[in-house]
């Protein structure tokens, strides 16, 4: 596999010294970063089926190509226009940088955005956020920006197969292997040491995917959060289709578009890596407390017997796992759902004083004011 440059060198020229790849963003004298992966004796993916384009087309509508010339939102043209609105934003108030990437993956490219303040360029600190089945990252990057980057945390996000810019096909296996460069790019060419892994909606299902595809660095630090997600497509469908549901479930699981988020969990638990589940509830959850089964609730698109959380519970898949149940949690709702995100995040990756700092605090408040 071949490896990635730094990232502070191929768009700054200053590998080295983080401090002037710092000077030179201010100073706009940046370029792109376009990276490629490159694996020796790799498949190429399969062609998809004709049932599996017709049955991931309301599963993922963001990359279907009628949908992108029908639906104004998703159109790329439209997504451009965005980007260069924002980035006239970002540079006409100064404080923050937005750095389009390309990346690669076995002759497939897709297209995705780094961001933050600029004084968090070099401190380690990322976020990788996937978004939901019809949200191109354009329309939810300076949500995600902005709340991030409060907390101290540069953001990537990118387009999945198809949406947007990027290219190939969606299908289970193809949104992960995007998501998995993604984090090989994070670590390789960024140097990240603290990562964390979010996806909302599908947006769990995909980095889930990216999850078991991925071999981990333990000399760095992750933790995975999944945003109002589900146990399995198929049994989050069946649910919102009632009345379909035996036609919906058949044709997921016989097209191969079946999302499974358990599995994902399942190797987060033998790997050691932590995981936040943000679901719906019916009522506060005390923080660090496993929630009861009828503590769920719908968030008005996944149904309380088909969130992750529930699941987690119900088949006690419970190790390394934290619950964050939010009362009333609308699916779509971003600022909520973002914003308690971050506060897990800034919670589990909070510094923890060491016995010699306890000792310390211990004399100075103990011995040495008597």
């Amino acid at each position: 596999m071949t490896l990635f440059p730094s990232v502070y060198q191929e768009c700054f020229g200053c590998a080295a010294r983080p401090e002037a790849a710092l000077a030179k963003l201010q100073k706009k004298e940046v370029g792109k970063p376009d990276f490629s992966i490159r694996e020796e004796g790799a498949e190429p993916t399969a062609a998809r089926g004709w049932l599996a384009s017709i049955v991931m087309a309301p599963l993922y509508p963001a990359q279907s190509p009628l949908a992108k010339r029908l639906v104004a939102k998703l159109n790329p043209t439209h997504l451009d226009r965005i980007r260069r609105l924002d980035q006239m934003q970002v540079d006409k108030e100064g404080t923050h940088f937005t750095l389009p990437v390309a990346i690669e993956r076995n002759g497939v490219r897709y297209h995705g955005l780094m961001m933050g303040k600029k004084e968090n360029l070099t401190n380690g600190k990322w976020i990788l956020q996937a978004m939901g089945r019809d949200a191109p990252i354009e329309r939810a990057a300076r949500k995600c920006r902005t709340v991030y980057s409060e907390g101290g945390y540069n953001v990537l996000m990118l387009n999945g197969p198809s949406i947007g810019r990027s290219d190939g096909i969606a299908t289970p296996r193809t949104l992960g292997e995007a998501h998995e460069a993604a984090l090989q790019f994070l670590e390789k060419a960024v140097n990240a040491k603290e990562i964390v892994i979010a996806g909302h909606s599908i947006g769990g299902g995909v980095v889930g995917q990216a999850i078991l595809q991925h071999q981990f660095d333990p000399k760095r630090k992750y933790l995975v959060v999944r945003q109002a997600t589900f146990d399995t497509v198929s049994n989050a469908v069946k649910r919102f289709l009632p009345l379909f549901k035996t036609a919906a479930e058949k044709a997921i699981c016989a097209s191969g578009a079946e999302l499974d988020n358990i599995e994902p969990s399942k190797r987060l638990a033998t790997l050691g890596i932590p995981e936040v589940i943000v679901q719906a509830s019916h009522g506060e959850v005390a923080r660090g407390e496993t929630p009861k089964l009828s503590d769920f609730a719908s968030d008005g698109v996944i149904d309380s017997k088909a969130s992750l959380g529930y699941r987690l519970v119900k088949d006690e898949v419970l190790s390394h796992k934290t619950f964050r149940c939010i009362a009333r949690l609308g699916h779509t709702e971003k600022d909520k759902y973002l914003a308690v995100s971050l506060e897990a995040i800034k919670s589990h990756f909070a510094s923890k004083p060491s016995h010699t700092s306890k000792l310390i605090n211990f004399i100075k408040n103990k011995i040495l004011k008597y």
